[in-house]
């Protein structure tokens, strides 16, 4: 069923799918994916598409998926300065994502191999590249 409520809306910036990083059931989605439901979409909110794939998975396969914790699995540092700004009291810093996270994501422009990143978390990123 397509959400074409989801386009643009609060709940589409909310809980969108992030497609930098997914774990997909291939063989289920190799059974439920229609490629012209996709083309259909596409062209019927093309104008509204502001993050094309992730728009498009959202609104097309967002009641199938499973959100997993961002925080732990798919930590940028945008949602971590979002997440500190809603949480005062229970803030994220550099030990607890030590401690918690499994997934860094340097979406974005911004990446640390570029030399241009600005936030914290590309202390990762450094600790590999040594």
């Amino acid at each position: 069923e397509i959400m074409p409520s989801l386009v643009g809306s609060e709940m589409c910036i909310r809980d969108s799918i992030n497609t930098g990083v997914l774990l997909m059931n291939l063989e289920l989605l190799r059974k439920q994916l229609n490629k012209q439901d996709i083309l259909n979409y596409v062209n019927a909110y093309k104008k509204n598409l502001v993050l094309f794939d992730q728009d498009v998975l959202t609104a097309l396969y967002g009641d199938k998926a499973k959100l997993v914790d961002y925080r732990k699995y798919n930590l940028s540092e945008r949602m971590m300065n979002f997440y500190n700004l809603r949480n005062p009291k229970s803030r994220i810093d550099l030990d607890w994502v030590k401690k918690n996270s499994v997934i860094i994501h340097y979406c974005g422009r911004m990446k640390p191999w570029n030399g241009k990143y600005i936030g914290c978390l590309d202390c990762f990123y450094r600790e590999l590249e040594e």
